[in-house]
């Protein structure tokens, strides 16, 4: 180099400078450098020309961050490139290729699903504007996939749809979409199918796509063994593919699953652990499974962990495998901005509680079963209603400190988050409003970044603090009021139920079969109309004796007093 950085010319030549540097030798150490010349460049900025650099250092910077898995500071690089291109309308650099694209990629790993569809949506409006078609297939593709993930399949097949009328489309990018389109039919098994698969193995396509066509309809129908030797087709193209090491460890999960799904569980664990050292190269592994200090905000850990709980013969390594992926949903959960996101993270959540309590109640016939019940009754009450305490204590904060100006300004922005996105929703699609539906999800989505800023000062004034009543003293409270507590946990296969008392604790398993599904349909409809109990008095009172049996109601005589708590389905039996 023929002059240091500080003998550089001017600001603008300083910043060119480090983002070389950075790119040319872009390591931890280069990292920490960037970040001092950042805090020092960024007041000093005036100029057009100034600015276009920096925000090109900062996506530069976010590039590096994802590639090396520190989503949640790449996110944060790409918000504030982003922020200062709008805010000094910076519209001669290219935000759409080398900020947003990336952005909405990370949003949609991080399972902020609003903030993803709103950015996809806003690079395509401007990606169409510019008759840049290249992006707009990006766009579709990307958007198509958010929704796919959400089970948006109409939603996924009609942006394929509108991509594939693109003009100046290639063939490959035809047999791109049409390859997602495939994946929304398989998911729906629609008529369609395979019409799409017949275009996806025609001469004219990739043996890439062929391949995948095959591996993905064979998986569906459940040919194991042919999706298996396409797979390993497919696994011919990887090197010439551009692909992050994300993506990497998600093809090597694939693999894992096809395994299990063909009952060799030990190659399949020797997948899984290939994929973890695709995603943490120094991993440090204990008992099986890596340190929670190496993990991060990433959804394929989470399909790993679980997968691997399923291969375990021992409920106690199960439920260590449950932990990480526990663990590494909260990680992912104090960045989700949205409620749909946030739904969507409790719904998995509460899937996994319901395999955990299942491992404990096998474990709870042991000497020590008052300890494995305890375990479960934890897991049943971990993320009940979380989205509603949430609110709850964001309402009490305020009431609490009603002059506090971080929680006034939260408040403020929530309201006018709220009020945005009910005027989006009500807004029709027209070329005449693309423009103003733009604008209100570039809108929606400052705010939330703006929201997550205030969040995380909020959390540091006020530490939240998780109180949650030990099994010991909730024991102790029945004994007190000589009761007994009778609570529901209603999964996917079982009903669990928990009695509890000072000298009782059981776990009892409840089969979901389908006369107990329809004993408690038939119970819940007779709430449908004022006059259902009225018309069939006797058939009422049958059909409520026989939910109370099945709920073992009967079996609960211990004490004078029983407090019963149902859950989900449960809560329109009048107890």
């Amino acid at each position: 180099m023929a002059f240091s950085l500080s003998e550089a010319q001017d600001l603008e030549q300083q910043i060119i400078m480090a983002t070389d540097v950075f790119v040319e030798h872009s390591n931890p150490e280069t990292l920490q450098t960037l970040n001092q010349q950042i805090e020092r460049f960024e007041p000093q900025l005036s100029s057009k020309n100034e600015y276009y650099e920096f925000i090109y250092l900062l996506v530069n910077k976010g590039y590096y961050l994802k590639q090396n898995n520190q989503i949640t500071h790449a996110i944060q690089a790409y918000e504030k490139a982003y922020a200062l291109y709008k805010k000094h309308r910076v519209l001669e650099f290219d935000i759409v290729e080398y900020c947003l694209i990336d952005l909405g990629i990370l949003y949609h790993r991080t399972n902020n699903y609003t903030n993803a569809e709103n950015s996809i949506k806003q690079y395509l409006f401007i990606a169409e504007k510019n008759n840049n078609v290249s992006q707009q297939i990006k766009g579709a593709k990307n958007l198509a996939n958010l929704y796919q993930k959400l089970g948006k399949h109409k939603s996924a097949i009609a942006i394929v749809d509108k991509a594939l009328h693109i003009k100046n489309l290639t063939s490959s990018k035809q047999l791109e979409l049409h390859l997602l389109k495939t994946q929304s039919e398989i998911a729906l098994n629609t008529q369609n199918t395979l019409a799409d698969h017949a275009i996806l193995t025609q001469n004219e396509a990739s043996g890439f796509t062929k391949h995948q066509a095959v591996y993905l309809l064979s998986k569906q129908k459940g040919d194991y063994t042919v999706a298996l030797a396409h797979f390993n087709e497919l696994k011919h193209y990887q090197n010439s593919r551009s692909q992050s090491i994300v993506d990497l460890a998600k093809f090597k999960f694939e693999e894992a699953q096809l395994y299990y799904l063909l009952g060799d569980k030990s190659t399949c664990a020797e997948h899984l652990q290939t994929a973890l050292k695709i995603l943490i190269p120094k991993i440090k592994v204990q008992n099986g499974l890596p340190h929670k200090d190496l993990l991060f905000a990433e959804n394929t850990f989470i399909d790993i962990f679980d997968l691997l709980a399923e291969l375990q013969t021992n409920p106690e390594n199960a439920l260590a495998c449950y932990d990480l992926s526990f663990y590494v949903s909260e990680l992912l959960d104090k960045n989700i901005t949205d409620q749909q996101g946030k739904l969507i993270n409790l719904t998995q959540n509460r899937n996994r509680s319901e395999r955990c309590i299942s491992a404990l109640y096998e474990l709870s016939g042991s000497s020590d079963s008052i300890i494995h019940i305890a375990r479960a009754f934890g897991f049943s009450e971990r993320h009940k209603a979380a989205i509603l305490k949430g609110v709850i204590n964001k309402k009490s904060l305020l009431e609490n400190h009603p002059k506090d100006g971080l929680l006034l300004r939260q408040q403020d922005l929530f309201n006018t988050q709220d009020a945005l996105r009910f005027k989006l929703i009500k807004m029709p699609y027209s070329p005449e409003t693309a423009s103003k539906i733009n604008s209100l999800r570039d809108s929606i989505n400052t705010i939330a970044v703006a929201l997550k800023t205030l969040n995380t000062a909020i959390e540091k004034r006020y530490p939240t603090v998780i109180k949650t009543a030990s099994f010991k003293s909730i024991r102790e409270k029945l004994k007190e009021d000589n009761a007994t507590l009778v609570e529901y946990f209603f999964g996917k296969t079982n009903i669990y139920q928990f009695v509890i008392s000072e000298s009782t604790a059981k776990l009892i398993k409840i089969a979901l079969t389908d006369k107990n599904r329809k004993s408690i349909a038939n119970f819940i409809n007779y709430f449908n109309t004022a006059s259902a109990i009225n018309n069939d008095v006797p058939q009422y009172t049958k059909d409520a004796f026989e939910l109370y049996k099945i709920l073992q109601l009967n079996q609960v005589k211990d004490k004078k007093n029983l407090i019963i708590i149902p859950r989900r389905l449960l809560k329109f039996y009048s107890f």
